[in-house]
């Protein structure tokens, strides 16, 4: 699935910088206006609102963009994409958690958790092969410790585990490389707790 497909523009950039679009026949200089026509209200018609800008574009018509608007959804749609990468990183690395402490529900739970980490493997080469950029090392790196950090009392939470368990079973840093469990096919070993204490 294309990166276009994945992302709901509007709710997206809402999400992502919680601000409240301004409706376009507000817009002083008429942005959103194709062809002389009715101005399109971004918040009534974000589709129509967006045929309008890439047409105003297309055709050099730049006093017709509403680009406060354009710039504000272009970076909701960037941070989506980092969101996206860090969220796909968290559910694999939660079940690997599960998969290596929780070994006594493996067989009830094969199916579906091999299922969710081949899935997530898939979301996240996908993020990486369509946006290389999130894969630089400082940005990727940021990403990749934040997701193993919620992953550790997501993974509790689903197995019963208080935060003291949590931190006696699970350890501080990923026991695994990005480039290990991102290998087809890998499914860590059972891991000793950290402490029986």
């Amino acid at each position: 699935m294309g990166a276009k497909s994945k992302h709901n523009g509007r709710n997206i950039a809402r999400t992502a910088n919680g601000k409240k679009r301004a409706a376009l026949s507000r817009s002083r200089n008429g942005a959103g206006v194709p062809n002389g026509t009715d101005p399109v209200d971004i918040e009534k018609d974000f589709y129509a609102w967006l045929l309008a800008q890439v047409q105003a574009i297309q055709q050099r018509r730049f006093d017709a963009v509403d680009w406060e608007n354009v710039v504000e959804e272009l970076d909701g749609m960037a941070r989506s994409l980092k969101l996206a990468l860090a969220s796909h990183l968290r559910v694999i690395l939660a079940h690997l958690l599960k998969w290596s402490y929780q070994t006594q529900e493996r067989e009830l739970h094969l199916r579906s958790w091999r299922t969710s980490i081949v899935n997530s493997r898939v979301e996240i080469r996908d993020s990486l092969e369509e946006s290389p950029s999130l894969g630089n090392e400082e940005t990727f790196n940021r990403l990749f410790e934040k997701a193993y950090r919620d992953a550790r009392p997501v993974a509790a939470a689903k197995m019963g585990l208080s935060d003291r368990e949590m931190n006696r079973m699970f350890p501080a840093e990923c026991p695994w490389t990005f480039e290990q469990f991102m290998r087809e096919g890998f499914l860590p070993a059972q891991l000793p707790a950290l402490s029986k204490r």
